[in-house]
């Protein structure tokens, strides 16, 4: 067994990607933990001179909004859908404040106003087109052919290593 991995050699030039993609996503991952930085997928064309459909769009919660603000919200009890809209007007009746949306490729105003508790967060940051790739790879075919046929490959190869007292490795 030593002797195997002893011999079995290291591709350093491979070393940097994976330590770079490991990196990536350890960031992502305490951003979201300490900013609770969320990143959301546009699926329509409302917003699409902003955020085309299929961008990434990475919100985060905010104590204040302003008009012509982008937010991310979900009507309690209208829609089960996330909306991301600009400001286009604020009134503030009582102690509640109601913020009025509207999609910029939109013609109408949406036609329900914002309270602030239903408020996701604010977009600071849109990456186009990259939650195309991302939706792709969740296509019940492409998930077959870049998952569970490579899993399996792996998995057979184990089993069949045992089978001869191999270590697999």
């Amino acid at each position: 067994m030593k002797k195997m991995l002893k011999n079995k050699k290291i591709d350093k030039k491979r070393i940097p990607k994976q330590v770079l993609t490991a990196g990536f996503f350890t960031t992502v991952y305490i951003l979201y933990l300490t900013f609770r930085i969320k990143p959301i997928l546009v699926i329509s064309n409302s917003m699409a001179r902003y955020a085309p459909q299929g961008s990434i769009v990475f919100i985060m919660k905010s104590t204040t909004y302003r008009i012509g603000d982008v937010i991310t919200f979900k009507f309690k009890n209208v829609s089960s859908n996330l909306i991301t809209h600009r400001v286009k007007n604020i009134k503030e009746i009582g102690d509640v404040k109601l913020l009025y949306t509207k999609g910029d490729s939109n013609s109408f105003n949406d036609p329900i106003p914002v309270s602030e508790d239903e408020i996701i967060g604010k977009v600071f940051l849109v990456v186009p087109y990259v939650g195309k790739i991302v939706s792709l790879i969740f296509i019940p075919w492409v998930l077959y052919i870049l998952y569970y046929v490579p899993a399996g490959f792996c998995f057979g190869s184990l089993f069949s290593a045992k089978k001869r007292g191999d270590s697999g490795l």
